[in-house]
Parts: C-alpha cells; structure tokens; sequence
C-alpha cells in the first residue's frame, strides 16, 4: 500500500522539472508571434507545409498535417530552469488527425511523420499568418479544429512525478494488487460497503455477490484507495496535477517506463465562448497526446528526431443556459468527488 511518507520519500528522489502550459481564450486577436494552440501559425516567409502520406488498404493518400501549437521560446525561456530548449526562436508542432491514419492495419508507413516539430530562430518580423492548405479529401468531422478556436499559451515552473503506476509498482515491489482477502482488505471493503448502502440507497451494506467477486472487488477498493493516497499527496507536494496536465518534459503517463523522453505531453484542452458554449478536445483512451525526443537531439536542436504517440482526437461541444445550469452544477460536483 501506498503511504504520504513513501510517496513523499520517492518523490524526493525522482521529481523532474517541467513547464507547464495553460491555455486560454484571447481577448483580442494574438499578435504575430505569440505562443498558442489552434489559430493560423506564424510562419517564415517560404515555409513548406508538412504532408503526410502513405498507403492504406491498398490505396495511396496524402493530405496536410493539421497545425497545434506555436511557442516563443522567448516567453518560455524564464520557466527552463535547466536551459533545455533554445532561448529564442519558435517551435511549431504539426500533427495528422485522421482517423485511418492511426490505425496499424496494412498501413505502409512507419507513421514517423504522424507528427512534426519546426524550429525556426528568427524574430516576429519574419513571420507571416499563414493558412492550411485547402484539401478537398479531408472530411470536416466533428473535430476541434472545426470550430476554428485561438487559444493564448502561458507557462509556469513545475515538477512532474512518476505516474500512479509506476509509483504502486516501484515502492510496494507489487506487480498487481492482492485478490485475496486479509485484514486491511477487510477494512477498506466494509468502508466501501457503507459508503455505497449510503450513498446508493441499499438496504443492506453487505454484499450480494460470492466470495470469489468479493475479493476482487476488494482488490478495486485497495486500488481506489492507493490512487486517491497518490494524488493527494502529489497535490500537497507540489507535482504535476495530473495526467491532463499540458507541459514540456517530465514523466509520461503512457506507460510504466519512467525514461522515456518526454519532449512534450498535451492533455485535454477546453474551451469556454461568451455564449457559455465549451468545446473539449482529448486525445482518444489515452487522453493525452505526446511527443518524445531524446536529449542528445534535444542538446543540438535537432527537432526533426521526435516520435509522437497518441490516438484519434476527438471532440465534443456542450452549450448551457439558465435551464440546465443546474445540471451543469450537478456534474461538475460529480467530477469533484471522483476526485
């Protein structure tokens, strides 16, 4: 079981600075040059939009790479405390959101071109507004892009810690979590039992199914419990705030290898219009978006060496008014308490 103390401990000694970056709507129009999600990049006059390509189910494709993000690392420089990326200059991030493009199956592409950086060191005046080239193959689905949202970029220090995983895996030496039943299962199970007669109305606290699913369910509140410990204690301590988080470096949330290179991780991405409309973009099961690149590439600026892994980005668009203002309200008390 994971303690605060050993949390805390492990921490210590495997905390890794990071910048995160916060998104929100622009007041106004963003000058040329500014760091930010979405919108037409500012690019260097003669700049070759990036296409990707391929074969899929024996037919040949090619279609622009859709634009992400654009970042001043002028703007960024004050929050890289270890002098990671350059001091000046722009990076631009391009990545395909196709639906077919991500899927492994008689696709002849080693999908290394799924996702491009760009860094260019020249200064704003060099810059031009430039649009996506038009591509009449690309369906307009009910993506983020659709929408056409500008998202200002801000960024801010802050210390990514191993996911929940990694940390149950690393400090109780478990590969999975006990099924079989014992005094601190025990515990933790009739707490459950009575949170749900509680919460959920039953008559009875106790259980209905057999012993076998006893123990399993049993293993989930065990989990549950490790979980909620993790994230409290990240909280306090001062970590990323979660796998959402939108940040250069630090930790992946993909996977148990804490050395992978993480270059750059989107999270989840909202957006709130005057009109109370909010549009989510995620990035499929695995709710984040990430780009690798290895340090000795990262030393030399080398940003053509990345990998990107993440799934299909989806989208969805929900408007509120006065009449559903509660039910607003009732789900975001939800998502707090499954917090």
């Amino acid at each position: 079981m994971l303690t605060k103390e050993s949390l805390t401990e492990f921490f210590e000694k495997t905390r890794r600075e990071a910048i995160k970056i916060s998104f929100e709507k622009a007041s106004e129009k963003l000058p040329v040059g500014a760091s930010k999600f979405g919108g037409r990049p500012d690019l260097p006059s003669g700049f070759e939009w990036p296409y990707y390509g391929g074969k899929l189910y024996g037919e040949e494709f090619s279609y622009p790479l859709t634009f992400l993000m654009q970042i001043n690392l002028e703007e960024v420089a004050p929050y890289d405390v270890e002098k990671r990326l350059p001091s000046r200059g722009f990076l631009y991030f391009f990545f395909e959101r196709v639906e077919g493009a991500n899927i492994n199956v008689d696709l002849e592409d080693e999908q290394g071109d799924r996702g491009r950086v760009f860094y260019f060191d020249c200064s704003p005046s060099d810059l031009i507004e430039t649009a996506s080239p038009p591509h009449d193959g690309l369906e307009r689905d009910f993506t983020f892009w659709d929408f056409e949202l500008e998202l200002a970029a801000t960024f801010e220090r802050t210390v990514s810690t191993p996911g929940f995983n990694s940390c149950l895996k690393r400090i109780s030496g478990a590969e999975e979590l006990p099924t079989e039943p014992n005094e601190e299962l025990e515990r933790l199970l009739a707490e459950y039992r009575e949170w749900r007669a509680k919460n959920f109305g039953f008559e009875s606290a106790e259980p209905s199914f057999d012993e076998e699913q006893t123990n399993i369910d049993a293993s989930y509140v065990l989990n549950d419990y490790n979980y909620n410990v993790y994230r409290e204690t990240v909280r306090d301590w001062g970590g990323e705030g979660g796998e959402e988080e939108t940040r250069f470096f630090g930790y992946s949330n993909l996977s148990l290898n804490d050395d992978e290179p993480v270059f750059l991780q989107l999270g989840t991405i909202t957006d709130t219009d005057d009109e109370g409309c909010e549009t989510t973009l995620g990035w499929g099961d695995d709710t984040k978006l990430t780009f690798y690149m290895l340090d000795e590439y990262l030393r030399r600026a080398d940003f053509d060496k990345v990998f990107v892994w993440g799934a299909f980005p989806f989208c969805s668009s929900r408007c509120f008014d006065e009449e559903n203002a509660e039910e607003r309200r009732d789900e975001e008390s939800r998502e707090e308490n499954d917090d």
